[in-house]
């Protein structure tokens, strides 16, 4: 038995649970975090880290670039609006207002902003702020526009009060920018002007709040990578060092070793360096003590003096230090939900990797795309319903077909598209795939490519009859059709018709005499 200093004896304070220690000899002791979202994460704090997150977005290139790149296959040349309802006439108008128009001129800004670059820019945002908001609004024309207010504009100038004191809103909560009722739904958001009387309490019904959750309670978005923004932010300050470091060690080309510590005055090469004063002591001009080597190459040392001459060492920094950037890049990697092997280093891959680098790099993108929809399907069916109601769009017959929309995606995320379609070739070869789940995987419009490959088959049939007829009535002679086509290994071969061969007749049975 292990007893105390007075006695008594001891008993062990460990939990069942070994997580619930707070007090493990030699760790530091973690508060309880048992409060809401907004408590945990306040304000200031998402606005500190917030404001790192586009510090490392605009100075750090693996991350950068790995936004960049997402964002490029989750948007790519795709996103196209597919009506899905009854009344084809109507929305293949609607759907070529779309595009032909909405789309390039959907933003308050202007056409710079079109409708694939905000949603390009969407998936850039969610990575590096968190959230931003999509407000619907509309020219004086009564013409449906968009609007995105970006992280800093959504927010309170004072959190000492938690409830909205005047407008439309008064009495509500508010946490962060977001007003709420009682059951935490947002029934409005705080926009902020350049001053406070320009500050704006919109209703939720004209705003969409675009954000990927990770906590049920959660109000706001972060940046998907805070998580490894303290470790990125150390090694980008660490970069900056090394790089000081080589630019002072390039900067030295030899050291020289002698009894002086120093130049030599009685060198017949150095030129003694001189320094002018004014009056008051401050320094008006001067010029360094330089030390002449023959041609560059040449310099004498007196016999047995120790002197000598070294080149810096310039192997620097070492692999553990490599190995340590690389050590955080893959924890961002993490946070972005995108392969390190795809923003980094791929190291050695094999097939197995490859396809597990594929499939994740696919659901991330997925994901995101999932994310994005749900506010891009809700803002073109705004813009429908504004193109109804302006009378730029008629009524289609069915009532619900207006907001009957979902968008083209674009091809799936393949890092060796050959091998893929090749096993899709073979996929359908065998009846385990159909053409419509290929096309789609490939980002194409199933219909779309239908049409056109009906269009250009009876156009090429049309083609092929005029350029027989006309050959024909030319030189009156036959023209085989199969000359027109690629014959495959496995068609038949183009066999030449011999000349026809009269039979001589047969001569006729005489009858025997008898």
């Amino acid at each position: 038995m292990i007893i105390d200093q007075y006695g008594n004896p001891t008993y062990s304070s460990r939990k069942f649970a070994s997580a619930a220690n707070r007090y493990d000899r030699g760790a530091p002791v973690l508060p309880v975090y048992d409060g809401d979202f907004s408590k945990l994460i306040p304000n200031l704090d998402r606005v500190v880290i917030v404001s790192a997150s586009r510090a490392i977005f605009q100075d750090y290139g693996p991350i950068t670039g790995a936004l960049i790149q997402k964002a490029d296959h989750v948007i790519g040349r795709a996103w196209s609006p597919k009506f899905k309802g009854e009344d084809l006439e109507w929305g293949s108008m609607a759907k070529q207002w779309l595009e032909d128009q909405w789309y390039g001129n959907c933003d308050i800004r202007g056409r710079s902003w079109d409708f694939k670059t905000l949603l390009w820019l969407d998936s850039i945002a969610l990575d590096r702020d968190g959230d931003f908001l999509v407000v619907l609004t509309e020219s004086e024309s009564g013409y449906p526009l968009t609007q995105r207010i970006s992280v800093n504009r959504i927010g309170m100038r004072s959190t000492d009060k938690d409830t909205v004191e005047s407008g439309e809103f008064k009495g509500a909560k508010i946490s962060q920018g977001v007003i709420s009722n009682k059951y935490g739904r947002p029934i409005g958001y705080r926009i902020l002007g350049d001053s406070k009387d320009e500050d704006v309490d919109m209703p939720a019904s004209q705003v969409i709040h675009c954000f990927d959750p990770l906590w049920h309670d959660q109000v706001r978005g972060l940046p998907s990578y805070s998580g490894a923004i303290k470790m990125v932010y150390g090694s980008m300050t660490a970069h900056e060092r090394e790089q000081m470091n080589q630019n002072i060690r390039s900067s030295i080309a030899l050291i020289e070793t002698n009894e002086n510590g120093g130049p030599d005055f009685d060198d017949p090469t150095v030129t003694i360096g001189s320094r002018t004063l004014d009056g008051e002591g401050a320094i008006v001009s001067e010029t360094p003590t330089v030390q002449h080597f023959g041609g560059g190459m040449i310099k004498y040392f007196r016999s047995n003096s120790g002197g000598k001459l070294e080149s810096v060492d310039t192997n620097q920094p070492g692999d553990m230090w490599d190995r340590f950037q690389d050590r955080v890049i893959r924890m961002a990697a993490s946070g972005i939900n995108w392969p390190y092997e795809l923003m980094w280093k791929g190291g050695e891959i094999n097939a197995a990797l490859v396809r597990n680098i594929r499939e994740r790099a696919r659901i991330s993108v997925e994901d995101r795309q999932d994310v994005i929809s749900n506010h891009a399907v809700f803002t073109i069916r705004y813009a429908i319903a504004k193109a109804i109601k302006s009378g730029i769009l008629p009524k289609p017959k069915s009532p619900s077909d207006w907001w009957k929309w979902s968008f083209q995606m674009p091809r799936k995320f393949s890092i060796d598209a050959g091998r893929d379609s090749q096993q899709r070739r073979e996929d359908f070869r065998t009846g385990l795939r159909n053409r419509t789940e290929i096309h789609l995987e490939e980002g194409k419009d199933v219909e779309a490519m239908e049409d056109e490959r009906i269009a250009e088959v009876i156009r090429r049939e049309r083609k092929v009859d005029a350029a027989i007829a006309a050959y024909e009535a030319e030189t009156g002679r036959s023209m085989d059709r199969r000359l027109f086509y690629t014959i495959g290994p496995n068609d038949p071969a183009q066999v030449q018709q011999a000349p026809e061969i009269e039979e001589p007749e047969e001569p006729e049975d005489s009858e025997n005499e008898d």
